[in-house]
């Protein structure tokens, strides 16, 4: 490899800064790159055979790949039991089904005892859940038992109240006011008799005898009035007023008794309310709990769900084994498919950097190894723009999923199976005339594309611009031309050549970035 030193005499030429010391340097750099470009060493020679030619001819961009043949149209039995289990019996492999015929079992004992279980359970809380109701029910019927009651009591507490404010202490006042009024009438009387007695006696009509009992007639009416005066005021002050306090307290004590009794039995019928609800959603819990166990029991047994041959699913995504007696299930999981033997595609997996030249409705040919001597039409009939992921051990590799629908006789097409292997070569770009060379013989160094060339007894680096490429050729579009001769496999028959080249490329590099830099 050329190199350069950074001598100080060197050093002191860039410092001063002079055009001269840059020209030099880059006279001096040229000089020794051009003395290792067009030196000869001593190489070794290309074998007769490692040569091709360069023509001019038809050309046809193809990109090949393979892939398993599927149906557009296929029912796939997918595992719809929640809890692992394992198949225990199944139809063997390309069996005719008819509809709703079983395909496949798988083991459902654990799930029958679990079931056993949960209707234990949920027979336990549908007598909770019936137990709850009644409670609600005599809850409600008791609550409007003290409610009426407590109503009652208030109503009839009011009506005392009222009556003996409105009927009773009035009739009282009544009678005693006019106890009071006899009293004092009679009292007037027994005076106005003692003074005509007390004149009869003077003027000698009447004895003293007649004037006592008079007088005693009298003192007998000022004490009866006394005593209905006494009995008034008794009642006025002290009676009704106790009487009304006992009558209003009564009121509100019967009205609070019963906003109590509509909370408290408010409270209680919430409590059975929420406890009936409880109840009903434990028994709802289990009641979906069991019906769940019985889908899932009754998806043990999986059945077609129309005509046709039995293609068995696989172990798991990463193989190919299929399913077989003892195999372990899991949820979702494809357990068999019955396709459309009239309908049949290629999944493909392209690399990203072929997939922009893919376009749907491109035609294609399809080889399956099956049927080697057979040649399918097809044509793209998806290009996914999302990429799949990467499958072991290239999780990075970064593929997108293309679909070729086979057409032609839909006869020809029953003779294929799902799961067969397909070659698919996919017709992107057509040209009447173009100048190819072998795809092997273009070599890509730092960015730019060179082709070794026989030059009399030895090989030539000619620089070479491609244009498009398929499995086998390359474009020529300048560079080359029809006719010439290139080594096929410049990789493996000149090797020596390429690894000086890509050395004198890279110390030119390294050269023209310093002289760029101590330009600045």
């Amino acid at each position: 490899m050329l190199a350069y030193r950074w001598t100080p005499c060197v050093s002191r030429l860039f410092r001063t800064g002079t055009g001269a010391a840059i020209t030099l340097l880059i006279v001096v750099l040229t000089a020794g790159i051009a003395s290792q470009v067009f030196a000869k060493p001593d190489f070794s020679a290309v074998p007769a055979d490692g040569f091709a030619f360069v023509e001019e001819r038809p050309f046809e961009v193809l990109i090949s790949q393979s892939g398993p043949l599927d149906s557009s149209k296929n029912v796939k039995l997918i595992n719809q039991c929640e809890w692992t289990t394992y198949v225990i019996s199944m139809v063997p492999q390309g069996t005719w089904v008819e509809a709703g015929d079983v395909i496949m079992e798988l083991d459902s004992t654990d799930l029958r005892e679990l079931a056993q279980k949960r209707e234990v359970l949920l027979v336990q809380a549908d007598a909770a859940l019936k137990d709850a109701e009644e409670d609600l029910h005599i809850q409600e019927l008791t609550n409007e038992s003290r409610l009426a009651d407590a109503e009652l009591q208030a109503r009839l507490a009011a009506l005392q109240l009222d009556g003996y404010r409105k009927a009773q202490l009035p009739q009282q006042l009544h009678e005693l006011n006019s106890a009071v009024a006899l009293a004092e009438e009679e009292l007037s009387r027994s005076e106005k008799k003692l003074q005509f007695v007390t004149n009869m006696v003077s003027l000698g009509y009447r004895t003293n005898s007649d004037r006592e009992a008079e007088r005693l007639a009298v003192m007998k009416a000022r004490q009866s009035l006394t005593l209905a005066q006494d009995r008034l005021q008794v009642l006025r002050d002290f009676t009704s007023v106790r009487t009304l306090a006992q009558y209003e307290a009564l009121a509100v004590e019967t009205q609070r008794e019963l906003e109590r009794v509509q909370l408290a039995g408010s409270a209680a019928l919430l409590s059975r309310k929420v406890r009936l609800e409880s109840r009903r959603r434990t028994y709802e819990i289990h009641k979906a709990y069991l019906q769940r166990l019985r889908r899932n029991i009754a998806a043990c047994t999986i059945r077609a769900p129309r005509a046709g041959e039995v293609v068995l699913g696989t172990e798991s995504s990463s193989t190919r084994t299929p399913l077989s007696e003892g195999s372990r299930t899991r949820y979702l999981q494809t357990l068999a498919s019955i396709p459309d033997r009239e309908r049949m595609q290629v999944n493909l997996r392209i690399h990203e950097s072929r997939i922009r030249l893919l376009e749907e409705g491109q035609s294609a040919d399809i080889r399956v190894d099956a049927l080697s001597d057979r040649t399918f039409q097809g044509r793209i009939a998806s290009v996914s723009t999302v990429p799949v992921s990467g499958q072991f051990p290239n999780y990075d590799l970064r593929e997108y999923r293309v679909v070729v629908e086979l057409t032609g006789d839909q006869q020809e097409l029953k003779q294929l199976a799902p799961g067969m292997t397909a070659h698919v070569a996919v017709h992107t770009a057509r040209k009447s005339q173009a100048v190819l060379t072998p795809l092997s013989s273009v070599v890509q160094i730092a960015g730019k594309n060179y082709a070794f060339v026989r030059d009399q007894t030895d090989v030539r680096l000619q620089d070479v611009t491609v244009g498009l490429s398929n499995d086998q050729s390359i474009e020529v579009l300048g560079g080359l031309q029809a006719g010439d001769e290139v080594v096929a496999r410049p990789r493996v028959t000149c090797a020596e050549r390429l690894l000086q080249l890509e050395q004198t490329m890279l110390a030119e590099n390294e050269n023209l970035a310093w002289a760029g830099e101590f330009s600045l």
